[in-house]
Order: structure tokens, then sequence, then C-alpha cells
């Protein structure tokens, strides 16, 4: 009878084993392999609608930075218009950091009238920019004499400020004309009395410019 009993047991245990594992091979039917493929089908169309939105979103941020950050220049316009220096709002700070800035336009001109200039002998950088866009300068004026009262006679100094080497290079370089400027440090009243001192100081002034320029 125990024999029996073990038999049966054994027996039930492995049609119930069987049993299962022909569940688990059992083959899917039609509505979950379609449910399967729909659930893919619907976890692909989400990936590429969040991969769509974030390229236009990269997208639209990259064309925004772009477009505000980039200037357009008409190189028509003034070197300081082109730079966006001309405007109503400009700071201090603005005005210092391009104090020393220079346009990058040594001969063209936008100006059509005279312009002149002034060079003084204590800022030698001053001769380096005339000789640099002497093109676009049409009066170039050295900072050089002093017309000076000494008894009753008139004296002209500064000729040795005078320098001959870069008068030759502005001539060079350009067709401006040098036009010195003479401080006049005598008495202005006799000069507007006095013909004779007028005529003094207006002759040494001629024969200095002859002589030199």
């Amino acid at each position: 009878m125990a024999a029996k009993k073990r038999s049966s047991r054994i027996s039930s245990s492995s049609s119930s084993s069987s049993s299962r594992q022909s569940e688990a091979f059992k083959p899917s039917s039609p509505d979950s392999v379609k449910s399967q493929t729909n659930r893919h089908r619907w976890l692909i169309t989400i990936f590429f609608i969040v991969f769509l939105i974030i390229s236009l979103l990269i997208y639209c941020q990259r064309y925004y930075y772009y477009t505000a950050t980039t200037v357009v220049v008409d190189v028509e316009k003034p070197y300081v218009y082109q730079r966006g220096l001309v405007k109503v709002d400009s700071t201090y700070r603005e005005v210092i950091d391009e104090n020393l800035n220079v346009s990058e336009n040594i001969s063209r001109r936008h100006f059509g009238n005279p312009v002149l200039a002034y060079i003084t002998p204590w800022n030698s950088k001053g001769y380096d920019l005339a000789k640099k866009f002497s093109s676009k300068i049409t009066h170039l004026s050295p900072v050089w004499y002093e017309l000076k009262n000494e008894g009753s006679k008139l004296v002209l100094h500064g000729r040795h400020n005078a320098d001959r080497g870069w008068i030759s290079d502005i001539r060079m370089k350009g067709n401006a004309l040098i036009l010195p400027r003479i401080v006049l440090e005598a008495i202005p009243l006799d000069l507007l009395k006095k013909k004779k001192l007028r005529e003094k100081a207006i002759n040494l002034i001629i024969m200095e410019c002859k002589i030199r320029y």
C-alpha cells in the first residue's frame, strides 16, 4: 500500500510539472503578440517625438544665440559706426576703454571736409599716428614755436623742435599740408598797435616756413 501511495504521488507530481512546462512553452496567442507589437510601436513613437522636441529646442537656442551675438557690419559706414560706438547711452568706462584704440582704416576717408590735427612734441605717439593716418588728414599743425618779446625785439623760439625727418615722412605718405602752430607769448596789444612790430612778426613766421617747409 505504501508503495502504491508513493507511486501515485510521484506520478501526480510529474504530471503537474509536465503541465507547468507545457504551459511555459505554450505559444502566445495572436492577441498578446499584437498587444506587444503595439506597445513597441508606441515606445518608438514616443522616443522619436521626445528626440524631435529636444532637437528643436537645441536648434532654437543656438539660433537665438547666433542672431543675438551676430552684428551685421556695413563696411560703407565709418569705423565707429561699424563697432557700434556711436550711441546715446555711452558710459565713462567705454570711453576709457576705447581711448587708445584707433580705426583699422588708415587710407579711406569718410569726411569730405578739411581735417586739422595738432601734433605736440611732448606726445611722441602723436607723431606716429600722424604718419599712419596722413592720407586721411588734410592739415597738420605741429606745436613747435613760441613768439616772445625780448626787450624791444620779437624772437621766435622752438626752431629746435622742428623735425625735418618727420616732415619728409609725412610728405611721402600723403598730401597733408603742414601748418605750424605758433604760441603768441608776446604782448598782443603791441602787435596790434605797432605796424612795424606786426610786420616783423609776420616776416619771422614766413621766413621760418620757407626755410623749414
